[in-house]
């Protein structure tokens, strides 16, 4: 017979297709750098003192991986707040920092351009 957990995931799964987001809990670390684990999911910042989210820049190798219309989502729950910051020449626009408690969206709109609402 199936558990309780096994039979809520089924259910979802049939309901909803499996059409979850992939969640990043990041309980203690202050720099964080993008990777293509966190396309199209959502970071959770967990640390009491400030965080830095940092987006490899577009020319490098890490960063190449990054198509044009590739998001990812931060949540701050921790009391330090998050920076959402870039490496080398691309350009970040909107409002970089995130309170506690606040979420935003962070999309790759042009080859060398983020935009964070």
């Amino acid at each position: 017979m199936p558990t309780i957990a096994e039979q809520t995931t089924g259910e979802v799964d049939e309901r909803y297709g499996n059409k979850f987001i992939p969640v990043t809990v990041n309980a203690a670390g202050t720099a964080i750098t993008v990777g293509t684990t966190l396309l199209g999911g959502l970071l959770v910042t967990e640390a009491a003192g400030a965080v830095t989210v940092t987006i490899p820049e577009s020319t490098a190798a890490a960063g190449k991986v990054f198509p044009i219309g590739s998001t990812f989502d931060v949540f701050c729950a921790g009391a330090g707040g998050v920076t959402v910051a870039k490496t080398g020449s691309d350009t970040l626009t909107g409002t970089a920092t995130i309170a506690q408690n606040g979420r935003k969206t962070v999309t790759k709109v042009a080859a060398t351009e983020w935009v964070i609402a």
